[in-house]
């Protein structure tokens, strides 16, 4: 199968996926921010409790063992999967649009965008987070607000790619928005490198994406420059974060793959400026790469990886 048949046959996967979403009237944006995810567990049975992105709003929660839960931290935890769904649904349909040029799905995913980019600054910077975390504005966390955010600037990137244009107003608050997380980032970047002296951290990798994203979006080669060459940078992330065997130093399959994706994720931006991070290689020769062929020495004959240590 050629590429463009093969880009085409997924762009309407993700279009009828769209448009359940659609009919179900369920791509509204809370005015609520999200909680913790970690709280989306049964706790009963310890497990995961059920996600239908279908849902527009929810207060029981479903157990796959029978349960039903109420509460607020696990409400809390569902908006922080609807908050992600709703990202993932603005990326998909820029996506749609991208390959099939349909305009009502830039249309889409441009309210999306909007729409957060217009909320965001009337999120506190959450009150309710534990007092360990660096606290998000959107969610508890400033960690599920960095996977979160990369998510949405990827799709305005992809729709200003595609020649989509953003009027003044909605061009304004894209701004804000992106000001207001480049800020954070920041701030939390140096809490975590300088103050706790903890670059190695899974969380600083994705805090790197985040802030990749958006000096893309902005056009900041010098800053994005300065994020890969600094202290708990990319290069320098890859050397500490990765061990010279090319497993995350967490020896957990699951971080492995969540600090390889943020990895992914900065790549991408970089090579919008011409930089070439793929083949970038840490102080003992840590790469993406042999990342990913750790993964694949892993794997068993079905593909699966074993969950490892606290995967």
């Amino acid at each position: 199968m050629s590429t463009a048949l093969r880009s085409d046959r997924i762009a309407h996967l993700l279009k009828e996926e769209i448009d359940k979403l659609q009919q179900a009237g369920s791509l509204s944006i809370p005015k609520e921010p999200g909680g913790w995810w970690h709280q989306y567990v049964c706790p009963h049975h310890h497990t995961e409790l059920v996600f239908d992105d279908g849902q527009v709003d929810a207060s029981e929660f479903a157990c796959p063992h029978g349960c039903s839960i109420e509460g607020e931290a696990y409400r809390g935890a569902w908006l922080v999967f609807k908050h992600q769904s709703l990202a993932r649904v603005a990326l998909q349909a820029a996506a749609v649009y991208a390959t099939l040029g349909e305009a009502s799905y830039a249309q889409l995913s441009k309210r999306l965008l909007v729409e957060y980019a217009e909320q965001f600054p009337l999120y506190p910077v959450h009150p309710e987070a534990q007092s360990w975390m660096l606290k998000g504005r959107a969610f508890h966390q400033a960690l599920t607000e960095a996977i979160w955010s990369t998510t949405l600037i990827r799709a305005y990137l992809l729709l200003r790619d595609k020649g989509v244009v953003f009027d003044e107003k909605e061009q304004a608050a894209i701004d804000v928005f992106l000001g207001l997380l480049a800020g954070s980032m920041e701030e939390y970047r140096h809490i975590l490198i300088h103050e706790r002296n903890n670059a190695e951290n899974n969380y600083t990798a994705w805090l790197n994406a985040s802030l990749s994203c958006v000096y893309a979006a902005r056009g900041e080669q010098a800053a994005l420059e300065a994020l890969i060459e600094g202290q708990g940078g990319f290069k320098h992330h890859l050397s500490i974060g990765v061990k010279p065997d090319q497993f995350e130093f967490e020896g957990s399959t699951y971080y492995h793959v969540f600090v390889l994706r943020a990895y992914l994720i900065a790549a991408e931006m970089a090579q919008r400026f011409g930089i070439d991070l793929y083949a970038v290689t840490g102080a003992e020769g840590q790469s993406m790469r042999g990342m990913l062929e750790a993964l694949a020495e892993l794997a068993d004959d079905q593909g699966a990886l074993p969950a490892l240590h606290d995967g």
